[in-house]
Protein backbone atom coordinates (compact mmCIF):
# COMPACT_ATOMS: atom_id res chain seq x y z
CA UNK A 1 0.00 0.00 0.00
CA UNK A 2 1.16 3.59 -1.13
CA UNK A 3 1.57 5.83 2.11
CA UNK A 4 1.72 8.82 -0.73
CA UNK A 5 -1.44 10.42 -0.65
CA UNK A 6 -1.44 12.30 -4.00
CA UNK A 7 -0.06 9.33 -6.10
CA UNK A 8 -3.07 6.81 -4.27
CA UNK A 9 -5.45 9.75 -5.23
CA UNK A 10 -4.12 10.04 -9.06
CA UNK A 11 -5.19 6.39 -9.11
CA UNK A 12 -9.02 6.97 -8.89
CA UNK A 13 -9.18 9.91 -11.07
CA UNK A 14 -12.32 8.19 -13.05
CA UNK A 15 -13.88 7.85 -9.97
CA UNK A 16 -13.31 11.90 -8.70
CA UNK A 17 -14.91 12.57 -12.12
CA UNK A 18 -18.15 10.87 -11.67
CA UNK A 19 -18.16 12.53 -8.25
CA UNK A 20 -17.89 15.72 -9.88
CA UNK A 21 -20.39 15.34 -11.95
CA UNK A 22 -22.72 14.00 -9.33
CA UNK A 23 -22.27 17.38 -7.54
CA UNK A 24 -22.32 18.99 -11.18
CA UNK A 25 -25.67 17.57 -11.96
CA UNK A 26 -27.55 17.77 -8.07
CA UNK A 27 -26.17 21.15 -7.93
CA UNK A 28 -28.36 22.10 -11.15
CA UNK A 29 -31.15 20.10 -9.38
CA UNK A 30 -31.30 22.02 -6.43
CA UNK A 31 -30.83 25.41 -7.94
CA UNK A 32 -33.88 24.82 -9.99
CA UNK A 33 -35.69 23.30 -7.65
CA UNK A 34 -35.33 26.66 -5.05
CA UNK A 35 -35.70 28.71 -8.27
CA UNK A 36 -39.55 27.17 -8.84
CA UNK A 37 -39.99 27.21 -5.27
CA UNK A 38 -39.14 31.03 -5.24
CA UNK A 39 -41.44 31.51 -8.24
CA UNK A 40 -44.31 29.65 -6.65
CA UNK A 41 -43.73 31.79 -3.24
CA UNK A 42 -43.86 35.07 -5.97
CA UNK A 43 -47.22 33.64 -7.44
CA UNK A 44 -48.77 33.34 -3.65
CA UNK A 45 -47.54 36.88 -2.76
CA UNK A 46 -49.09 38.29 -5.34
CA UNK A 47 -52.28 36.57 -5.42
CA UNK A 48 -52.54 38.21 -1.56
CA UNK A 49 -51.14 41.71 -2.68
CA UNK A 50 -54.24 41.45 -5.07
CA UNK A 51 -56.59 39.61 -2.84
CA UNK A 52 -57.12 36.62 -4.71
CA UNK A 53 -56.92 34.69 -1.39
CA UNK A 54 -58.50 31.49 -3.38
CA UNK A 55 -55.83 31.55 -5.96
CA UNK A 56 -53.40 31.99 -3.59
CA UNK A 57 -54.29 29.02 -1.69
CA UNK A 58 -54.73 26.67 -3.95
CA UNK A 59 -50.75 27.27 -4.86
CA UNK A 60 -50.00 26.50 -1.65
CA UNK A 61 -51.59 22.62 -2.32
CA UNK A 62 -50.10 22.49 -5.59
CA UNK A 63 -47.31 24.56 -6.84
CA UNK A 64 -45.55 24.80 -2.99
CA UNK A 65 -46.16 21.12 -2.96
CA UNK A 66 -44.92 19.73 -5.54
CA UNK A 67 -41.67 22.19 -5.62
CA UNK A 68 -41.07 21.77 -1.96
CA UNK A 69 -40.85 17.67 -2.92
CA UNK A 70 -38.56 18.32 -5.82
CA UNK A 71 -36.75 20.59 -3.30
CA UNK A 72 -36.06 17.27 -0.91
CA UNK A 73 -35.50 14.64 -3.64
CA UNK A 74 -32.50 17.11 -5.05
CA UNK A 75 -31.51 17.59 -1.79
CA UNK A 76 -31.12 13.63 -0.84
CA UNK A 77 -29.10 12.95 -4.10
CA UNK A 78 -26.80 15.84 -3.36
CA UNK A 79 -26.50 14.19 0.36
CA UNK A 80 -26.09 10.76 -2.00
CA UNK A 81 -23.19 12.36 -4.05
CA UNK A 82 -21.42 13.25 -0.71
CA UNK A 83 -21.64 10.15 0.94
CA UNK A 84 -19.85 9.16 -2.17
CA UNK A 85 -17.25 11.51 -1.61
CA UNK A 86 -16.58 10.59 1.91
CA UNK A 87 -16.26 6.77 0.83
CA UNK A 88 -14.26 7.72 -1.71
CA UNK A 89 -12.16 9.72 1.00
CA UNK A 90 -12.16 7.13 3.43
CA UNK A 91 -10.87 4.06 1.04
CA UNK A 92 -7.86 6.69 -0.17
CA UNK A 93 -7.29 7.36 3.93
CA UNK A 94 -7.30 3.78 4.75
CA UNK A 95 -5.42 3.00 1.81
CA UNK A 96 -2.41 5.37 2.40
CA UNK A 97 -3.03 4.97 6.85
CA UNK A 98 -3.72 8.86 7.24
CA UNK A 99 -6.48 10.53 8.79
CA UNK A 100 -9.53 10.88 6.85
CA UNK A 101 -8.60 14.48 7.25
CA UNK A 102 -5.64 14.96 5.93
CA UNK A 103 -7.04 12.84 2.45
CA UNK A 104 -10.17 14.79 1.80
CA UNK A 105 -8.43 18.28 0.93
CA UNK A 106 -6.04 16.05 -2.16
CA UNK A 107 -9.49 14.60 -3.06
CA UNK A 108 -11.88 18.38 -3.07
CA UNK A 109 -8.55 19.69 -4.72
CA UNK A 110 -9.68 17.43 -7.98
CA UNK A 111 -13.45 18.09 -7.78
CA UNK A 112 -13.60 21.32 -9.40
CA UNK A 113 -17.76 21.49 -7.81
CA UNK A 114 -16.02 21.71 -4.17
CA UNK A 115 -14.20 24.48 -5.02
CA UNK A 116 -16.01 28.28 -4.06
CA UNK A 117 -18.07 30.11 -6.25
CA UNK A 118 -17.06 33.33 -7.19
CA UNK A 119 -16.63 36.43 -5.31
CA UNK A 120 -20.57 37.37 -4.85
CA UNK A 121 -21.75 34.04 -5.94
CA UNK A 122 -24.39 33.56 -8.27
CA UNK A 123 -27.99 34.76 -8.58
CA UNK A 124 -30.37 31.58 -9.89
CA UNK A 125 -31.55 32.66 -13.47
CA UNK A 126 -32.86 29.92 -15.64
CA UNK A 127 -31.42 31.83 -18.97
CA UNK A 128 -28.24 31.64 -17.88
CA UNK A 129 -28.03 28.47 -15.86
CA UNK A 130 -26.62 25.93 -18.70
CA UNK A 131 -23.93 28.84 -19.87
CA UNK A 132 -23.03 28.31 -15.48
CA UNK A 133 -23.08 24.37 -16.28
CA UNK A 134 -20.64 24.66 -19.27
CA UNK A 135 -18.28 26.89 -17.37
CA UNK A 136 -18.02 24.17 -14.71
CA UNK A 137 -17.64 21.22 -17.21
Amino acid sequence: MSNNIEDTVQQYLDEIEEINMEFIGCTCGVAEAIGRTRKALDDIDQGLAERKYHTASQMGYGDITSNFIFLQRTLGALQTAYDNKTKLVSEIAYQTKKAYEDVEPYVDAKIPAMQPRPSGGYKYDPATARQRVQDIL
